[in-house]
């Protein structure tokens, strides 16, 4: 829970540590720059530098093991609000993140990030994150994000959905969708191809056929031919 971490804020440098033994945290991503990449896993601490006066928001899950083993483990994934009083940076652990009405935004307990704002739709996997969880996303139409930090900017209020849109990768719905119109593209151009053949084909048959008949023609004429030939030379010799 929120009582596993404490927060530290030192000459603007923001600090976010665990509490007690057995605890691991894994850093989803913040709106401001950090000292560990987004998704990193299994950390005691971490620390944040926002900018001065300026709010930010940070995502993450904690994961606390009885050392004893006897208690089950527990895991929790929240975003944090970081504000100032002042010049000094603190933070509420007590109140919990409310995220602005266009921007529905959670960290659930496997860090994983999903985010959506109208028809955009988006989800961040953290190295802890089951994968089997995010590619269900990703089929629905999530775009998966490589790095969080645009979405936590955007979760901030420091960026526009285009900006974040401008930077991820097609879907895989619409991989598929531009897949299935390729083949289809294809299927069509195979046809084509296929009734040029057959036509081809048609006329070489129907050229044979016409071939054949005139060579049974000729074998008639011939045969006719030799015919009165022989009946010529019998009256001569007669």
């Amino acid at each position: 829970m929120k009582n596993w971490i404490r927060i530290t804020a030192i000459d603007g440098v923001v600090t976010i540590s665990a509490t007690v033994d057995g605890v691991e945290i894994t850093f989803v991503g913040a709106s401001c720059p950090a000292s560990v990449r987004p998704g990193s896993a299994n950390l005691t601490s971490f620390s944040l530098a926002p900018e001065v006066g300026k709010p930010a928001v940070v995502g993450m899950r904690t994961r606390c093991s009885s050392p004893s083993g006897r208690a089950p483990t527990a895991f929790e994934g929240y975003m944090l609000m970081i504000g100032w009083d002042g010049d000094k940076a603190v933070c509420n652990l007590k109140e919990d993140f409310v995220p602005r009405s266009n921007c529905l935004a959670t960290v659930n307990q496997e860090g994983m990030l999903t985010l959506i704002s109208g028809e955009n739709k988006f989800v961040f996997a953290s190295m802890c994150s089951d994968r089997g969880t995010v590619n269900n996303h990703v089929t629905s139409g999530f775009h998966e994000l490589k790095d969080s930090t645009l979405a936590f900017k955007f979760i901030n209020g420091d960026i526009t959905i285009d900006e974040l849109t401008q930077e991820t990768g097609p879907t895989k719905a619409d991989l598929e969708s531009v897949k299935i119109i390729e083949l289809t593209e294809r299927v069509q151009c195979l046809e084509r191809d296929l009734e040029k053949t057959v036509n081809l084909l048609t006329q070489a048959l129907s050229t044979i056929q016409n071939t054949q008949n005139i060579l049974r023609a000729r074998n008639i004429i011939g045969t006719r031919i030799l015919g009165w030939k022989k009946k010529l030379e019998a009256a001569l010799s007669a």
